[in-house]
């Protein structure tokens, strides 16, 4: 999961309405091959069980 600088691709992302799932904005975006200084955290994650999870619930 990758946390960007948004300023170069603000007009690329597509914010999708909550849900009752899901109650808050969610970002939605392809950019291929974003510039590394773009890039402010990069964090791994895993997919266990339907979830995506990070850190200790993986």
């Amino acid at each position: 999961m990758l946390e960007i600088d948004d300023a170069l691709f603000n007009d690329r992302i597509e914010w999708l309405p909550p849900s009752d799932e899901q109650p808050w904005l969610q970002p939605r975006a392809h950019i291929d091959n974003p510039p590394q200084a773009t890039i402010i955290t990069a964090t791994p994650i895993s997919y266990r069980d339907g979830l995506f999870g990070w850190g200790e619930n993986r």
